[in-house]
């Protein structure tokens, strides 16, 4: 069994890591552990979490969001995962597959607006709003990145309180509704989710 650790943004992706994501993986031979940073994401914060974190593991990750990453300075998500790793060994590079999440965790649930809908007991209007803002921007992953229209703001509006809950409802909602799902919509999710589960192969 490959031992994947995973710094992740807080309790929400925590949450997902542990109920959601590990049973999966473990299928493919990968257990997990998430180590939440509890906010402030930063390049060079994140660096030095993952010179030490990689060393208790197989195989190290990241689950961020691209939102919430502190002086970002107008790079995108790639380059953004390209420069975590600037700097380190090389042994150690190998070791390390950063994700960060466009633009937001919540971006996942718009790719399942009948589940979010169903477990905070909302209306079909309610759906239909979630879907407009995807048909708007093109895919849950493009909800965009501004302090209104980000995917948790939006959702905030569509579903007042959600900001309270999201701890509780964002794994929960994406576990019954299945991972497979989430990532026929989300295609950049999707193959963060294969690269994990080849580590599992790999190891065979």
């Amino acid at each position: 069994m490959i031992r994947l650790g995973i710094s992740v943004e807080g309790k929400t992706e925590r949450n997902f890591v542990s109920t959601v994501l590990k049973p999966h993986l473990e299928q493919f031979g990968v257990t997990v552990v998430a180590s939440p940073m509890h906010g402030n994401i930063s390049l060079d914060r994140v660096k030095h979490e993952l010179k030490s974190f990689v060393h208790g593991f197989d195989h190290v990750s990241t689950f961020y969001d691209y939102y919430k990453f502190v002086r970002a300075k107008g790079r995108t998500v790639s380059e953004l995962e390209t420069a975590m790793l600037e700097g380190l060994e090389q042994s150690l590079k190998s070791k390390i597959t950063p994700y960060i999440q466009m633009y937001e965790f919540e971006a996942l649930l718009f790719a399942v607006p009948d589940k979010v809908t169903e477990l905070l007991r909302g209306k079909e209007k309610q759906t239909n709003l979630m879907r407009d803002a995807v048909k708007e921007c093109g895919s849950p992953e493009a909800v965009n990145k501004e302090f209104d229209t980000k995917p948790s703001a939006r959702l905030g509006r569509i579903f007042p309180g959600y900001e309270n809950q999201k701890d509780l409802y964002g794994a929960q909602i994406l576990r019954e509704a299945g991972l497979a799902t989430v990532r026929e919509g989300c295609p950049r999710f999707s193959v963060w989710i294969t690269q994990l589960e080849q580590l599992g192969q790999q190891a065979a």
